[in-house]
């Protein structure tokens, strides 16, 4: 079975919410997934948000037997969790070793903004398209658009997958979610182009491999290339596809490869393959 890119973005594009001013005077605008409370979403710079605190923060949920993965190229340690055929990265990848991997200088951010103590640790970093295409380790890699559909169908699609994957944490706002699946989702925020943390622990967006394209909306031709990104927010039941320019910082959740694993930068336009019944 075919999945053209092109299509499967004009079918979510309903959901689309713009990562960038460059397109919206708002930055990350509501989209029409089901709404708790009538609340508008707004953007909200690192000083208006709270940290969590070491004894109200529930990150994980602790009847689900979570895996492990270290990453051999420091050390560092990630919960993974089982979530039907799909293993994900149950936290965010913090990696910042710009010695080694030199595209890491000036695109890598700690999420949740500077202001926050032990932010890397608790909502780890946020990464440029230039630093994060490829980042994921051995083993593992960028999620598409496609794994992402695939996890929010294990709890009831687009429009109420939000409750499953939230964290039960302060690490929200206002509400947070269940956190039934193990995801764990975090209020992360994006870092926006122009340099301020927005959106701290009322969004977590989360890159994907995807790159596509807007049109340009006085002519119809095709304009600069984004990034689309996959957004949880902390006001809505359910979970939303957009787009964010490639100097912008997001968050990165790896999934396990496999033998069927799509590790190549998907462009839209092109299209992959996966059998079908």
């Amino acid at each position: 079975m075919k999945f053209y890119w092109g299509i499967v973005l004009a079918l979510v594009c309903g959901y689309a919410v713009s990562c960038s001013d460059d397109y919206s005077s708002t930055g990350l605008n509501e989209a029409p997934a089901v709404r708790i409370e009538d609340i508008p979403t707004k953007n909200l710079r690192s000083s208006s948000s709270a940290a969590p605190s070491s004894s109200s923060f529930r990150q994980f949920n602790d009847s689900i037997p979570y895996g492990e993965l270290v990453d051999r190229r420091d050390g560092k340690s990630y919960r993974t969790v089982l979530i039907g055929d799909q293993i994900w990265m149950a936290e965010n990848l913090n990696y910042g070793d710009s010695v080694s991997t030199p595209s890491l200088k000036g695109n890598t951010w700690c999420g949740g903004g500077d202001s926050l103590k032990n932010d890397c640790g608790i909502y780890g970093r946020l990464y440029a398209w230039a630093a994060g295409a490829e980042l994921c380790p051995e083993g593992w890699r960028m999620p598409s658009m496609e794994d992402y559909m695939t996890l929010a169908k294990n709890f009831g699609g687009m429009a109420f997958a939000g409750e499953a994957l939230k964290s039960d944490a302060v690490g929200w706002r206002k509400l947070g979610g269940s956190n039934v699946s193990g995801f764990s989702a975090l209020g992360a925020g994006y870092r926006h182009h122009d340099g301020d943390i927005l959106e701290i622990n009322n969004k977590g967006v989360f890159m994907t491999n995807s790159v596509g394209y807007r049109k340009d909306p006085m002519d119809g031709s095709r304009g600069s290339a984004n990034i689309d990104v996959f957004v949880i927010t902390d006001e809505l039941v359910g979970v939303e596809f957009g787009r964010c320019v490639f100097s912008e910082g997001l968050s990165i959740r790896c999934i396990k490869d496999d033998e069927y694993g799509e590790g190549r930068i998907i462009t839209e336009g092109e299209d992959s393959e996966e059998d079908g019944e």
